[in-house]
């Protein structure tokens, strides 16, 4: 009869156990898949503002891209104003060289008195020219002064805006992916994911 009552006991302690180790692992079972809803439905969150954060990097991108292209477009138009400009200036030096020859040759062979008159008022003429030019050319180079200095305005406020895009949108990243490793090393930190296994 003791050996019978000594077996029951047993018996009886065995099924508390396997129950008591059962319900642990119910317990531990419904706290993970708890967890891992929680980790899933993270990791879609983080999914979804890694592609919006790639999204903006790439707005920014073609932003600057195009910025760049109006950047370039500007250059090749100052250039070609500046070219044209030379050209012109260049001309009218020509032009003004030629008038002046002529008008010393002029000279050169004026013999009477008729033809020195008409070669002080073509003289006349030709200094009023040179004036002309002169302030012709003098308004050239202030306007040509003038579009580089627009340019080089422009340049460098399309590149500081370029650079506080870049930078705002890298920081802006930098920040959401410290957060999300931050969050991770709380979670790997907390002592009631692992207490379980003490």
């Amino acid at each position: 009869q003791d050996a019978i009552d000594t077996r029951e006991a047993l018996e009886l302690r065995w099924r508390e156990a396997m129950e008591s180790l059962q319900n642990v692992v119910d317990e531990t079972t419904r706290t993970y898949e708890s967890k891992l809803k929680l980790m899933e439905h993270d990791l879609e969150t983080r999914t979804a503002k890694i592609g919006e954060l790639e999204v903006v990097v790439g707005d920014t991108k073609a932003t600057a891209e195009r910025r760049e292209g109006k950047l370039e477009l500007k250059i090749s138009q100052l250039e070609a104003t500046n070219l044209s400009l030379e050209k012109q200036v260049a001309t009218g030096s020509a032009s003004w060289e030629a008038e002046r020859t002529r008008l010393l040759n002029d000279l050169a062979a004026a013999d009477s008195k008729d033809r020195m008159t008409k070669f002080l008022k073509r003289k006349t003429a030709m200094h009023k020219a040179q004036t002309e030019l002169e302030a012709r050319n003098k308004a050239l180079e202030d306007h040509i002064k003038q579009q580089q200095t627009e340019s080089a305005r422009e340049v460098q406020t399309l590149q500081l805006l370029i650079q506080v895009d870049l930078r705002y949108h890298w920081r802006l990243g930098r920040v959401v992916l410290m957060g999300f490793l931050g969050r991770d090393s709380n979670k790997s930190a907390n002592p009631k994911t692992i207490g379980w296994q003490s």
